[in-house]
């Protein structure tokens, strides 16, 4: 798991020494990992804009990684379709 090679099966990953190190990012990662295991998992929503502040960071990763955009078009793009939706 820490490397990002396999994805352990979830009796595996449940005693993943992993879970107990200090990081904050282990910390996080423990508290979703037990959530899911309790099968209550519930997508993020940010306010008023639910799932919709999600799409133009997608948008910008998927351009990116098809060679339609740099990162700086790309972060540029979803920087000003954020402003949009806020009305910023």
């Amino acid at each position: 798991m820490e490397r990002g090679l396999a994805i352990p099966s979830r009796a595996a990953l449940a005693d993943n020494p992993y879970f107990d190190e200090a990081t904050a990012e282990a910390q996080a990662n423990r508290i979703i990992f037990e959530g899911a295991s309790d099968g209550f998992v519930y997508p993020f929503k940010f306010r008023q804009y639910g799932g919709d502040w999600m799409r133009p960071i997608d948008d910008a990763l998927s351009a990116v990684m098809n060679g339609e955009l740099s990162a700086e078009e790309a972060l540029r793009e979803a920087q000003e379709r954020l402003d949009r939706l806020t009305g910023r």
